[in-house]
């Protein structure tokens, strides 16, 4: 299921999850625990956290790990 549609779902769910509501909570990290299910480890969902933190890390706000 690599790149499939749930890992489109996992993105948009971390997107909004973690993002505005983190900040607004003067929050710098979210650990993450998850299973291996392979939209949790798709390359898609491994890009967008990448990018995320990198952009974050920027502005040093929130990011996830």
């Amino acid at each position: 299921m690599d790149g499939g549609p749930v890992s489109g779902i996992t993105t948009r769910f971390l997107q909004w999850r973690s993002c505005e509501k983190l900040e607004a909570l003067g929050r710098k990290v979210l650990l993450l625990i998850w299973d291996n299910a392979s939209w949790h480890i798709s390359k898609e969902v491994r890009r967008w956290l990448g990018k995320h933190n990198r952009v974050r890390s920027k502005r040093a706000a929130a990011k996830l790990e």
